[in-house]
């Protein structure tokens, strides 16, 4: 971060070096750094000016810590109250949380802006016609086609396989619908 500080000091200086290049190679060489230093610099400059979050990555400091991570009270208020927030004076703050601000206390909280949803398709999975394709059609058949699947738990590890389902499919036998019952994970 602070090669990209100095770097565009250097750019926009009067004084300094004319040129976006010129002004990489004297910040690269300031920091003891070669041509290929100073193409990094670059792209790691253009990112951050194209998202203010895409920060070439430092160590953490916990001597800097934002005002959420100090102010575990304020973190809590906002995951509670994160539809609604308020007066947040009471936790010393004395202006407005901008879009910026909110977006990173998002992230440091595990929330992630999304797009709302407005397409024929939202919640379709849940109708009774879709449901009911999908457990006395679809699964079925996919029951019938993909005997030779892999399948994991929960907890990532890989389930064995129950040799007498697999022969029974094989063979043309059935299985019953509740056996085939998808649960939403």
């Amino acid at each position: 971060m602070e090669q990209l500080k100095m770097f565009l000091g250097f750019y926009v200086s009067p004084t300094g070096p004319s040129g976006w290049i010129a002004a990489l190679l004297k910040m690269a060489n300031a920091h003891q750094k070669g041509p290929a230093s100073a193409r990094s610099f670059r792209e790691w400059t253009r990112a951050f000016l194209a998202d203010r979050h895409a920060l070439p990555f430092t160590a953490e400091r916990a001597w800097q810590q934002s005002h959420i991570a100090r102010n575990p009270e304020l973190k809590k208020a906002i995951e509670e109250h994160l539809q609604s927030i308020t007066n947040l004076l009471r936790y010393g703050m004395d202006k407005p949380v901008s879009l910026s601000t909110a977006q990173v206390w998002m992230h440091v909280l595990e929330y992630c802006w999304t797009k709302v949803l407005s397409s024929q398709f939202v919640d379709g999975h849940e109708h009774v016609d879709v449901m009911d394709y999908r457990q006395v059609t679809f699964l079925p058949a996919m029951a019938l086609m993909d005997t030779s699947a892999r399948e994991w738990d929960k907890e990532g590890n890989e389930v064995k396989p129950n040799p007498t389902a697999k022969s029974q499919l094989s063979t043309g036998g059935t299985m019953s619908q509740s056996s085939m019952q998808m649960t939403a994970t």
